[in-house]
């Protein structure tokens, strides 16, 4: 009975390894393609401000506080979907 028993625990702690080592490397994957999205977010559209008008930026909602104000919020938006934290953002 000890014997065939072993056996079962062994297979048991196996599965259990593989499923740690399985749910840390989906995390790590997940925060990898996280970060990776909203760095290249944050990238397209700074680069769509810049590449704006001279005048599109005389408004008042366009000023450069309020453009930062905004790829911020957007960027943590992206940031809490994808479950990562903002502090390195």
């Amino acid at each position: 009975m000890i014997s065939r028993n072993s056996i079962y625990i062994l297979n048991f702690l196996a599965l259990g390894a593989g499923a740690l080592l399985g749910n840390i490397m989906s995390g790590i994957g997940f925060s990898v393609s996280g970060y990776r999205l909203t760095r290249r977010m944050r990238q397209s559209v700074f680069e769509a401000m810049v590449r704006r008008d001279m005048g599109w930026f005389d408004f008042p909602e366009h000023s450069t506080g309020e453009l930062t104000t905004r790829l911020e919020a957007d960027a943590e938006a992206v940031a809490k979907v994808t479950g990562q934290s903002c502090k390195y953002i």
